[in-house]
């Protein structure tokens, strides 16, 4: 009983330390003023569906263009 509590606890207490913590690279990001924000996506370069049979994990994956406001102006990466 008391090593599937430890099992059933441990994930638990770590996935609220995970989602609690804030990272130094994220407080870097909004001192100086900046945040993630939302951008138009100018075109779907390529895009990439693949299925790990063993694990059964499905992942997708996109090239695209988008236009990037700068406090100079707008960039297409």
């Amino acid at each position: 009983m008391g090593f599937g509590l430890f099992l059933t606890i441990v994930p638990v207490l770590l996935v609220v330390f995970a989602t609690s913590t804030y990272s130094a690279e994220a407080r870097r990001i909004t001192d100086v003023g900046y945040a993630i924000s939302e951008v138009k996506v100018h075109k779907v370069l390529s895009s990439e569906h693949s299925t790990n049979q063993r694990t059964r994990n499905t992942t997708y994956s996109s090239e695209v263009e988008v236009s990037i406001p700068f406090a100079t102006g707008s960039r297409t990466v």
